[in-house]
């Protein structure tokens, strides 16, 4: 007892006191954290990512029009592979890297992924539709199928590599 501290055996302890224990565990706890998180955030950031803008430009998917299979428009070949936007916004403060995918397939199925990854809580959301599309050269119509029905319409202009798809800049990924 004599020398004895708090929380200590009698015969000594050959590990450091629990309070030491408790800082390493905190610092340990802490860097896993900021691993896992820079991990996280290089595993998004090789992943080419889109921006939903046009979610935002007063067009709503849901617009009572009904879902479709297949094509049977017209189809342009050059919008034919996957397209993809990232962005980094804040959302409720917290940093969020979004990611959109749009594949538009020869046979005129589409889909749409959208990715949302919480930087801060490395949560992250996926969300994907399919549907058939349809172009003309200047307007790709997108009829989406249940339970996400709907039809969308965007102007779109290609440039190389780079899709814009109403306001939103997509890169071919594929």
């Amino acid at each position: 007892m004599v020398g004895q501290r708090r929380g200590e055996s009698a015969g000594g302890s050959h590990w450091s006191s629990g309070r030491a224990d408790a800082g390493r565990n905190a610092i340990r706890t802490a860097i896993a954290r900021a691993a896992f998180v820079a991990l996280a955030i290089v595993a998004v950031a090789c992943i080419d990512t889109t921006t939903p803008q046009y979610f935002n430009n007063g067009n709503g998917f849901n617009t009572g029009v009904g879902g479709g299979g297949g094509g049977g428009g017209q189809l342009d070949s050059n919008l034919v592979g996957s397209w993809s936007s990232t962005v980094v916004d804040t959302v409720n403060g917290d940093p969020t890297n979004q990611q959109t995918i749009w594949a538009f397939n020869a046979d005129g199925s589409a889909s749409l992924t959208v990715i949302t990854f919480d930087i801060t809580t490395s949560v992250s959301d996926t969300t994907i539709k399919n549907g058939s599309w349809t172009a003309d050269g200047t307007t790709v119509t997108i009829t989406f199928q249940a339970p996400d029905t709907g039809s969308e319409a965007f102007t779109y202009v290609i440039n190389g590599s780079t899709l814009t798809l109403g306001q939103t800049d997509f890169v071919r990924t594929g």
